[in-house]
């Protein structure tokens, strides 16, 4: 079958965030306050536990995030799935956020 490079997917990634965990961990990255679509502080983004999800399960839009926190969590599942080393770029350490340092 040929690639029609029209056609858009049918899922998307979505990484799981929780507000009850106490901190995130060393695959993690902690959300700041202020995100739209989350009304609690302390959202830990389960990077490590990326996984797709169909369009059509999706109920309702509820924000996006800043460019600083976007480009922070792909660096981290960048990292996560191999394609970038501590060495490479500097990524937030577990409980920081924002953008890396150096970008």
């Amino acid at each position: 079958r040929e690639l029609n490079v029209t056609e858009r997917p049918k899922t998307v990634l979505v990484i799981p965030c929780s507000a009850s965990a106490h901190k995130p961990g060393p695959w993690d990255l902690e959300i700041p306050e202020g995100e739209e679509g989350f009304d609690k502080s302390g959202v830990v983004a389960y990077a490590s536990l990326l996984q797709p999800l169909l369009k059509s399960d999706l109920v309702s839009y509820l924000g996006h995030l800043r460019n600083t926190t976007l480009l922070a969590l792909q660096l981290v599942v960048a990292r996560n799935m191999g394609f970038l080393s501590a060495h490479d770029i500097p990524l937030p350490a577990p409980g920081q956020h924002g953008a890396p340092s150096g970008l």
